[in-house]
């Protein structure tokens, strides 16, 4: 050996091991000539190919790896595999070479790592979930394949590694689902805020313009949040009306809740349903009486008239007060407008106007059975000519001349006795009729001047009533219409509903009483 090659080789094996490989440089064989190159895959002059053997046998399938390149001499071809696998890349040789740690890995990946997903070929393979299926193929696996997550699984539902069928409490939104485990026909409604497509897939029935469920308001046509009914009761300002839900009489128009939980009119008043649908309003059954009256006039109301009642400096009435005790069955007479107006709002309702809002009606609307609140329960919006019926009729037993009134204390008549229980042997001669004495003594009503809706009495005759419906806003001096005629009016034609009749503002005279709508 010449000192020259003795030199070179313990550099070459330095070279070797600092580079991490398993690779003795080409040309060192162990036992072969020093000049000759030893055979392909043999010797230590092979070992390049040998390293790449052990790379190879990590894989399932890989190939020989080109021969390496070394500065001394080239490597051989790449070695035959070892006891584990098919043989790898030949490590590139000589010191000048690139030494690959074990060469290339076959076609299962470098290094030794998974097998490629091949996907068609009957086997489960690489990252496959199951057998050619799973998020690395082009098919996810179905119910009771495989899986390593949801992502593999057409159901999106992996439970023990199994896929399992899609549900409403898994962790991925499936089915028909519009955001995680809500919406859709399968599942419940979604919270504010999630995805949605349609109004019930929101709890609160409510699917914005974007497409993600709102949050309930007063105004969005919906029952939700704390609302007895749509859009009215607990927090919202707006009340329910009579036949809608309630928990307590203050979601109610009428503050009354009955005990089916459903709003209606307080006791005394009676249901009056709109033309054309769209709900219904309350109105007194009777005039208001001396008794009801004396109860509010009691309550020492303070006279601070505003507007056009600004001049209306008392609330007693001109005459026949205090009432007599039998007389407080009877419709308080010598009231004028702004009286009749106090105290309807001091029983929490309002004197009868325009239907659906808290107003006078316009004077020209007086016989609009749609505008009128008064002529809409006197008419039956609108079918009848007299609150009973089309033509006029004196065995309607309303209060006007045709009904016989007592000749004596002890000879009343029976005509005036119906629904009544005037004791005339202590005030004989009563020009009105009592307005309490509706039901007889079993509490079934009396066939009493009946008007144009269930429960509603004495709209004809009897006493003519303020309505809030005045030409003008000047005060005392505008004209407002009375409705209905009185005891003393002889033409049948001014006791029709659609009688047009009006008296000043600050009138009070012994034919005109009021009663109040809700």
């Amino acid at each position: 050996m010449t000192p020259s090659r003795a030199l070179r080789r313990p550099l070459l094996l330095v070279a070797a091991f600092s580079l991490g490989a398993t690779v003795v440089a080409a040309g060192c064989g162990g036992g072969g000539d020093d000049d000759k190159p030893p055979p392909l895959g043999s010797g230590l002059s092979g070992q390049a190919g040998s390293a790449g053997a052990s790379a190879g046998s990590a894989g399932k399938s890989g190939k020989a790896g080109a021969a390496g390149k070394g500065a001394a001499g080239q490597g051989g071809a790449a070695g035959e595999a070892g006891a584990g696998g098919d043989a790898g890349a030949a490590g590139d040789g000589g010191a000048g070479g690139d030494a690959g740690a074990g060469g290339d890995a076959g076609a299962s990946g470098a290094g030794g790592g998974l097998p490629t997903s091949d996907c068609t070929n009957g086997k489960q393979d690489g990252a496959e979930g199951d057998v050619d299926c799973g998020q690395v193929c082009p098919k996810l696996c179905a119910e009771g394949k495989g899986c390593e997550s949801a992502a593999d699984c057409e159901s999106k539902n992996c439970v023990s590694d199994k896929c399992a069928p899609p549900s409403c409490m898994d962790t991925a939104k499936n089915q028909d689902e519009t955001d995680l485990n809500c919406g859709g026909l399968k599942c419940g409604p979604c919270d504010e805020g999630q995805a949605c497509l349609v109004k019930s897939d929101c709890k609160t029935g409510v699917c914005g313009a974007d497409k993600k469920c709102l949050g309930p308001t007063c105004n969005d046509n919906v029952r939700n949040g704390d609302e007895s009914d749509i859009d009215c009761g607990d927090a919202c300002a707006n009340k329910c009306a009579n036949g809608q839900k309630c928990l307590a009489g203050a979601d109610c128009q009428s503050a009354t809740c009955g005990p089916d939980n459903l709003c209606k009119c307080p006791d005394g008043m009676a249901v009056v349903p709109k033309v054309g649908g769209g709900g219904s309003y309350c109105i007194d059954a009777t005039e208001v009486t001396y008794s009801q009256y004396q109860k509010f006039w009691m309550a020492n109301p303070q006279a601070m008239g505003t507007g056009v009642c600004a001049w209306n400096g008392t609330y007693t009435p001109s005459n026949e007060w205090p009432p007599q005790k039998v007389s407080l069955g009877m419709p308080v007479r010598y009231v004028d407008w702004c009286d009749a107006q106090a105290y309807c709002a001091w029983a929490g309702k309002h004197l009868c106007g325009k239907v659906g809002t808290v107003g006078g009606n316009p004077p020209a609307d007086f016989k609009d059975p749609t505008r009128s609140e008064w002529h809409n329960a006197c008419s039956a919006g609108g079918s009848n000519v007299y609150p009973y019926g089309q033509a006029y009729s004196k065995g309607a037993h309303c209060r006007d001349p045709s009904l016989k009134v007592p000749t004596s204390p002890t000879t009343p008549q029976l005509d005036f006795e119906v629904g009544c229980s005037v004791d005339y042997s202590i005030l004989p001669l009563q020009q009105t009729a009592e307005v309490c004495s509706v039901v007889d003594s079993s509490g079934a009503p009396y066939d009493f001047c009946l008007g144009g809706a269930p429960g509603v009495y004495q709209m004809s005759g009897n006493v003519a009533e303020w309505e809030d419906s005045c030409a003008g806003v000047a005060g005392a001096g505008d004209a407002c219409h009375v409705r209905g005629g009185s005891f003393s009016t002889a033409d049948p034609q001014q006791l029709r509903c659609d009688a047009d009749a009006s008296a000043k503002r600050d009138t009070r005279n012994a034919e005109i009483g009021f009663r109040c709508c809700l």
